[in-house]
């Protein structure tokens, strides 16, 4: 189960009634969780379900912009064999002939390896062309507005996670022969308030008292269908807004022409802004010009460009398309924000953000795991999302196939299962 937003820092700091998230905290293994960079939903979540950097799975950011098609790309809209390369937990689990289900986690449209999905995918078209056409039929028949998905996100949050609740519970109080030995949970109203009202507003409580008593009802269908050791995560943390950073007039500020505003592309990730230049003299010198621009502003934290990327295990844009010539990492109290007018700067109307360096500790996510194989009432230190994916495949015997960059974590799980099984 992924409670998207929510950092360690805060759960820990946080006096709100959460009995369900105390439950699991007291009697389970529980520490922070290190995310990759850019510390966004997409490239996390692939992240925790394969074991690899973003550079090896692919899923670099939520945004990317496609130099074949010239056009800007939301993530979420792909299909899973397009988004991420990787094996994946659930794919491992498949083979091993456990029954798999999937209710809103990232990048899993068309996933082969689920028996049951319904992905994470705004739009209504794209969301039932990667949806199970038996899920989808199941759902609608007992009175779920599947026909209604794609605009829930876009209303009150809250009615996507109840929507997922009650998927969820109806999956596992049905049918013996459907029920899942693999379930992936996604609860994404946290994120969503913390975005529009701060990290530590009183709506974003709120929604953390809503996914803790969620999580409640979820746990307790998967305890009655039988169901075996538990596993909640989160994808990032949130830093506070104060500042924000127009970025659609950083063409104008930074005195670009208009061949060179046609050679550059701006697309922002949290508090990373993407650049992409057009090869050749004019994409160099419209790049130059925003990087001099930039340089003066107290807002920007650091350029990256090759090498400082590769370090971020984001990969190599000269091998890797998708990859931008150069990163803007603005400061973690500063929105970039996409304000539709190109004659002023206007203030952001959003005050969480993330998108940061993973270092900073109010992004680190949670990781908690109750119940056999996995160790009891243990705290540790130093996890991170890549770790989590071989740490449970080698605890529950579903190995992943390929090369993964975590390693399995022995102070998670039982010493019998810190070895590889016999096959």
């Amino acid at each position: 189960m992924s409670i998207d937003g929510l950092s360690w820092q805060r759960l820990l700091a946080s006096k709100l009634p959460l009995p369900n998230l105390r439950a699991l905290l007291a009697k389970g293994v529980a520490g922070p969780l290190t995310t990759v960079f850019p510390s966004q939903t997409w490239p996390a979540h692939a992240s925790l379900l394969t074991g690899g950097w973003p550079a090896r799975h692919g899923a670099l950011a939520n945004h990317i912009y496609d130099r074949d098609t010239e056009r800007n790309v939301d993530v979420w809209t792909l299909p899973r064999d397009e988004a991420m390369s990787m094996d994946t937990l659930f794919d491992a689990a498949h083979r091993r002939g456990v029954r798999t289900a999937n209710v809103l986690w990232p990048l899993t449209g068309k996933a082969a390896g689920l028996d049951w999905n319904l992905p994470e995918v705004y739009g209504g078209r794209a969301f039932r062309r990667q949806s199970s056409r038996g899920a989808l039929r199941q759902l609608a028949d007992v009175g779920l507005p599947t026909d209604r998905m794609h605009r829930l996100s876009y209303e009150e949050a809250f009615e996507l996670d109840s929507f997922s609740r009650d998927a969820a519970v109806h999956l596992l109080t049905g049918s013996a022969a459907k029920r899942p030995g693999l379930l992936l949970f996604h609860l994404l109203s946290l994120d969503t308030l913390s975005h529009r009202y701060g990290p530590d507003s009183r709506p974003a409580s709120w929604a953390l008292e809503l996914c803790d008593r969620y999580l409640g009802q979820v746990l307790s269908a998967w305890r009655a269908a039988g169901g075996g050791p538990v596993v909640v995560t989160s994808d990032h943390g949130f830093t506070q807004v104060s500042d924000g950073l127009a970025y659609r007039l950083l063409e104008r500020n930074a005195k670009l022409n208009k061949a060179q505003r046609a050679a550059l592309r701006l697309v922002p990730n949290g508090h990373a802004l993407f650049l992409y230049a057009k090869s050749g003299p004019v994409g160099a010198a419209a790049l130059a010009k925003v990087k001099a621009f930039l340089a003066q502003d107290e807002r920007l934290d650091t350029w990256m460009e090759g090498r400082a990327m590769q370090r971020h295990h984001l990969g190599d844009p000269k091998q890797d398309p998708r990859l931008p010539d150069a990163i803007a990492l603005l400061k973690p109290n500063v929105l970039i924000w996409g304000t539709r007018t190109r004659s002023r700067e206007r203030k952001p109307i959003w005050k969480g953000n993330h998108g940061y360096l993973p270092t900073l500790p109010e992004l680190q996510g949670v990781f908690i795991a109750q119940g056999r194989p996995f160790r009891a009432r243990q705290r540790v230190k130093g996890m991170h999302v890549i770790e989590v994916a071989p740490t449970l495949a080698r605890a529950l015997g579903w190995p992943l196939r390929g090369t993964v960059d975590g390693k399995v974590r022995g102070d998670v799980v039982h010493a019998r299962h810190a070895t590889p099984r016999a096959p």
